[in-house]
């Protein structure tokens, strides 16, 4: 019975050298999980956000679209009022011309 209360004794002793081990395997098992967790949240925050880069960057797009068409809008309310005097000489040259033609037609009607 001396060997057996040995060996007994011999396996408690390896058992409470083991126990912190297995416990400390458990506990980096266990970080190990939770930062496997915590990375995959970031992943899934990451294509939250990066959806949301997308958007912006349409939004982006659309104002530079909006102020390209309000500078184009601009140019063409300048260019109006440039060529607006000549518009409105070249109609009062047409009005004159269209009554010397008709003073032309009637004058041609009595003779």
């Amino acid at each position: 019975m001396l060997q057996h209360e040995k060996d007994l004794a011999q396996y408690d002793t390896m058992v409470a050298a083991v126990n912190p081990i297995v416990k400390s395997y458990q506990e980096t098992i266990a970080i190990s999980q939770k930062l496997s967790n915590e990375h995959q949240e970031l992943l899934n925050q990451e294509m939250i956000v990066n959806e949301k880069i997308g958007v912006l960057e349409a939004q982006k797009t659309e104002m530079d679209d909006h102020r390209t068409m309000i500078q184009n809008r601009s140019y063409a309310m300048k260019e109006l009022e440039r060529l607006m005097p000549k518009y409105e000489a070249l109609r009062t040259l047409q009005t004159n011309l269209d009554k010397h033609r008709l003073a032309l037609t009637q004058r041609s009607c009595f003779v």
